[in-house]
């Protein structure tokens, strides 16, 4: 009988689908917030309205920003056009193609040079048939500074580049079309030949000019949505030379321009890049403060964005709760303290309150928000009492989700449960959890507890071949368990060899962990040797037998572990396989004259008190068929026989599953194999 949980803390087991009704539109990033369905795009994509058609829809189309000139005095990127439009409705199953601009690239780097221009930015559109295309231009480049360099117009206009020294003008500003405003001026120089880059404009404000004073220009703030976030604000100008103020970036994306550095020899003083998917401007660069004087590169523009937004309340939304977490059974401990929270969702953004109908546990309650609370009430036997709901959850418009919910009041003589390959039995007043497989056993108070761990049995070898190893064995008895989880790891058994002249397989650990607790962990058994040079026994929990051969004497059994198992049986002078090594005994050796060609027996297992069953035999070797041999027998009738019986030759036979008795080696065959070894267990047991 298997349990899965921990009292006061409630299992998973099965969740239920989410439902899925799709009557909204289609199409880029979807969220649902605030009674609102959002679709972003930061990439091409196409938007489908759903068959019922939408109403009340605002679109955006925000363009890629330029980018911003390299410095000394790079002028700011001006944003990209920023368009929107309200429809009073969209017709059913419209599709519309969505295109995204990128940012225009920053003026690079150089040494020693003057600034270099770069890059607009992107145009950004959705379009479709009957409907009219919008369009938003990519934002001005913003100027090359210390050359007297325009910013490019787009938009919103790039703000020019400062001036060369002593040349007395400015760079002109870019102008800006539908959906932004122009970029500030460059400005000219001072007594000193220095000036700063003009500020790209943004959505909302034009770009600042640049001055002689070095302080540059700010980038143009941009506009904010309906949806709350500022959108296309212009990059901020570069300082030109002992100016040490840095140009802030307009609102909604905008990069800042680079100040002047305090020292030489840094890196090139660049402007920050556009926020993506705002359509913000990059900054302008600056330079260093001393030679080498390398001009920083302009920042990149930010990318752009088209985001569609329609109110969830304009339709009839018949969608109902989706429940996020759901535990059909709920088990808690008698008498402790309960908390739980019952969770669904509305899929059009709806408010929930939750019901219930059905008896709950006395002391319990479960509160509109979907709260369980209170204290289980005190239960003595050694039994446990079930109450079934149904909660359900209803979202403001009336639609609703039922869930059937098991509760189940566990004793506090109920001590552990376990979860896994496992089963829970009860037997003169003990409590014995059985593993066959990995699992969990969970204490809910300490316990003295006895405990059986048995490893995989190793295989047997090929040909003419050696029994494999039980399985080693601990045995832990009045062990202290404090209340905690311990991890169980059942050893498989070694897997048979390849047909003809190849060892068998080592089997694998068997291990108990877990806090408070001292780790136990048996080595898998040894595998058993064949009939060639090379393929030696193995040692593990128990030894492997040694292979017989013809021409070469055995390479010597494998060894088992102190306390755990013995050492496998040897072969010499070509006869039959040495039998694999037991808990209780070695594996019988086969030597010239002694036994024709039989093969060695299985060393002998571990008797269990509490079962009654044998446990970790070793397998029994392989049969020499000239000398009419016969293979040996496994250990307490739990390791595998070794193959063949008189003048007929076998594969090896496997271990018993769950004992990790050893598989039995090979038959006098070319063609066969030794059988696999046999799986461990774990077995704990308490006073119930």
């Amino acid at each position: 009988m298997s349990r899965l949980g921990s009292i006061g803390s409630p299992i998973e087991r099965t969740k239920l689908a989410t439902f899925q009704n799709p009557i909204y539109g289609t199409g880029g990033t979807i969220t649902i917030n605030n009674g609102y369905v959002t679709h972003t795009f930061t990439s091409g994509g196409t938007f489908t309205t759903p068959a019922t058609g939408l109403v009340g829809v605002n679109i955006l189309v925000v363009a890629g920003g330029g980018g911003g000139g390299a410095g000394p005095g790079g002028g700011g990127g001006g944003a990209g056009a920023y368009i929107t439009s309200t429809y009073s409705s969209l017709a059913s199953s419209l599709s519309l193609t969505v295109s995204i601009g990128g940012g225009g690239a920053a003026g690079p780097a150089t040494t020693n040079g003057n600034g270099s221009n770069a890059s607009p930015g992107v145009n950004s559109s959705i379009s479709g048939t009957g409907f009219s295309t919008l369009t938003a231009t990519g934002g001005g480049f913003g100027g090359g500074g210390d050359k007297n360099i325009n910013g490019g117009s787009g938009g919103s206009g790039g703000g020019g580049g400062s001036s060369n020294a002593n040349a007395g003008s400015s760079g002109t500003a870019g102008s800006g079309t539908t959906g932004g405003n122009n970029g500030g001026a460059g400005g000219g120089s001072n007594s000193a030949g220095f000036a700063a880059g003009g500020g790209g404009g943004g959505a909302g404000q034009v770009g600042q000019t640049g001055t002689s004073t070095l302080l540059t220009g700010a980038g143009g703030n941009g506009l904010t949505w309906v949806d709350g976030n500022t959108y296309a604000g212009g990059g901020g100008g570069g300082q030109n030379n002992t100016g040490t103020y840095a140009a802030i970036g307009g609102t909604g994306g905008g990069g800042a321009g680079a100040g002047y550095p305090s020292a030489a020899g840094t890196d090139p003083v660049s402007g920050v890049n556009g926020t993506p998917y705002t359509g913000g401007g990059g900054g302008g660069g600056a330079q260093h403060n001393g030679s080498p004087y390398n001009r920083g590169a302009g920042g990149q523009g930010g990318a752009g964005v088209v985001i569609i937004r329609y109110p969830v309340s304009s339709y009839a939304d018949t969608r109902p709760p989706a429940w996020q977490t759901t535990l059909p059974l709920l088990e808690f401990g008698s008498a402790t303290l309960v908390s739980y929270q019952f969770n669904a969702t509305s899929p059009a953004g709806y408010s929930l309150t939750y019901s219930y109908t059905g008896t709950l546990p006395s002391g319990l309650s479960l509160s509109s928000s979907g709260l369980l609370s209170g204290t289980m009430p005190l239960i003595t036997l050694i039994d446990n009492y079930y109450n079934n709901i149904v909660v359900t959850a209803t979202d403001s418009v009336g639609n609703t989700n039922s869930l059937t919910i098991t509760i189940r009041n566990i004793s506090l003589s109920y001590k552990a449960v376990s979860s896994g390959n496992v089963t829970v039995s009860y037997s003169g007043g003990y409590t014995y959890h059985t593993f066959t497989g990995s699992g969990t056993f969970t204490s809910y108070v300490p316990l003295t507890a006895d405990y059986l761990a048995i490893a995989g049995g190793g295989g047997g070898g090929g040909k003419r071949g050696g029994g494999g190893g039980a399985g080693g064995v601990i045995i832990g008895t009045s062990v202290s368990i404090p209340a905690t989880t311990l991890t169980v790891i059942v050893g498989g058994g070694g897997a048979n060899s390849s047909p003809g002249f190849f060892q068998g397989g080592k089997g694998s650990n068997t291990t108990i962990t877990g806090t408070g607790f001292t780790s136990v962990g048996p080595e898998g058994g040894g595998s058993g040797g064949s009939n060639a040079s090379g393929q030696g026994a193995g040692g593990g929990g128990s030894g492997g037998g040694v292979g017989s051969s013809d021409s070469v004497n055995g390479s010597g059994p494998g060894a088992g572990d102190s306390g755990q198992g013995n050492n496998g049986g040897n072969s010499t002078g070509g006869y039959g396989g040495g039998g694999g090594g037991g808990y209780g005994s070695v594996g019988q050796s086969i030597s010239t004259g002694s036994g024709g060609g039989n093969g060695g027996n299985g060393g002998t297992g571990y008797l269990s008190p509490w079962t009654g069953n044998y446990y970790a035999g070793g397998g029994g070797g392989g049969q020499a068929i000239y000398n009419n041999g016969n293979g040996g027998t496994g250990g307490s009738g739990v390791g595998g026989n070794g193959g063949g019986l008189g003048g007929s030759s076998s594969n090896g036979f496997p271990g018993s599953p769950y004992t990790g008795g050893g598989g039995g080696g090979g038959g006098d065959g070319p063609t066969l194999y030794g059988g696999s070894g046999g799986s461990g267990i774990v077995i704990i047991r308490y006073l119930t």
